[in-house]
């Protein structure tokens, strides 16, 4: 699994935590996102974190991500309508 890959997975286990109401666990989550990040000028593009991934786990360390913001994911928007 790419570094992509497996950072996505990642931030959707936090954000379904936060929707369940388990914060610390979501929290936990986004972290683990955050140690994969690796940003430097060297890396390539395999293992740069994609920039939306990069935003949505900074604002769910700020807060918790919820029900409302569902549409704003591109991934998850595609099921709902």
């Amino acid at each position: 699994m790419l570094p992509n890959e497996k950072a996505q997975t990642l931030l959707l286990i936090a954000q379904a935590y936060d929707l369940l109401g388990d914060r610390d666990n979501a929290v936990a989550f986004y972290r683990k996102v955050t140690h994969l990040n690796n940003n430097d000028k060297m890396s390539d593009h395999a293992t740069r974190l994609n920039h939306f991934v990069n935003t949505y786990v900074e604002a769910g360390l700020k807060f918790p991500f919820e029900e409302k913001q569902l549409n704003d994911m591109p991934i998850i928007s595609e099921f709902l309508d």
